[in-house]
C-alpha cells in the first residue's frame, strides 16, 4: 500500500504533497465503499491474511447496512479472545468513516485509556486511506486529539471511559448516531461497580444518542 511502513507525519506530508487530481484519484482508489470484503482488502491488507470467519461477515455485514439516518436494531457481538474483535471494530468505524454513513461516532470503553487507544489506532487507519484531520481557517488541525477525532470530510470519533465523568456527550451540538461499546466488561468488576457501569450507560451515554442511534456492542466472553 502506498503509505506502509510512514508515520501519521509521513503520511501528512506526502497526502500535502499531492495535487488536487491526484489526490481525488488516489481517494477513488482507496474508497471503494460498494463491498466491504473488496474495501478491506485494499485498504487493510494486513487484516486479511487469513479468511473470514462467520462472525467477521455478521459484523461487517451489520457496518455496511448502516446509512444515514437509517434506525437498525442494537447489535451485540460476544467473542472468544483471539478473534480479531477490537481490530475489527476499529476497521468497520473507519469504514463507516469512509462511507460517511455516520457522522458522530462514540467509543465507549470501561477506562477512558482504553478508549483513548482505539480512538489513536482509528486515527492512524484513516491517515491510511487518505482521510486526514479538519483544519481551521488558520491551517492549523483541529479537533484532533488523544480522545477525539474530527475528519476533513466531518466525521466526529470521540472516546469516552466508562471510569470517567460521563455526561451528556455532544460536539458542536451534534449528537451521537453510532455508539460503540467495545470491552465494558471486565473480570475484576465488582456487583457495585457493575451497578455503575450499568447507571452510566442507562442514565447518561445511551440517552445521549441521537434519534437514529445505532448502537453495536461487541465484547470478550468474561464469564
Amino acid at each position: 500500500m502506498l503509505f506502509d511502513g510512514l508515520t501519521p507525519e509521513q503520511v501528512d506530508a506526502k497526502i500535502d504533497a499531492m495535487s488536487e487530481q491526484e489526490f481525488a484519484d488516489f481517494q477513488t482508489l482507496l474508497l471503494d465503499i460498494n463491498d466491504w470484503e473488496s474495501w478491506v482488502k485494499i485498504n487493510c491488507s494486513q487484516a486479511t491474511k487469513s479468511e473470514f470467519a462467520p462472525r467477521h461477515r455478521r459484523l461487517w455485514g451489520w457496518f455496511e447496512a448502516l446509512a444515514p439516518g437509517k434506525v437498525v436494531r442494537p447489535h451485540f457481538e460476544i467473542w472468544a479472545r483471539g478473534g480479531a474483535k477490537t481490530s475489527s471494530v476499529e476497521l468497520g468505524i473507519t469504514y463507516v468513516a469512509a462511507r460517511q454513513t455516520r457522522s458522530f461516532v462514540l467509543i465507549v470503553s470501561s477506562t477512558q485509556l482504553q478508549a483513548n487507544q482505539r480512538v489513536k489506532n482509528i486515527a492512524a487507519h484513516l491517515l491510511h486511506i487518505g482521510i486526514g484531520a479538519a483544519v481551521d481557517e488558520y491551517g492549523t488541525r483541529k479537533g484532533w486529539s488523544r480522545y477525539q477525532l474530527q475528519t476533513d470530510s466531518g466525521i466526529i470519533i470521540v472516546a469516552c471511559g466508562l471510569d470517567a465523568d460521563v455526561r451528556g456527550i455532544m460536539v458542536e451540538n451534534f449528537r451521537p448516531d453510532l455508539i460503540v461499546l467495545d470491552d465494558i466488561d471486565s473480570p475484576l468488576d465488582t456487583e457495585a461497580i457493575i451497578a455503575t457501569k450499568i447507571e452510566n450507560l442507562t442514565g447518561k451515554l445511551l440517552p445521549a444518542g441521537s434519534s437514529d442511534c445505532a448502537i453495536l456492542c461487541t465484547q470478550n466472553l468474561i464469564q
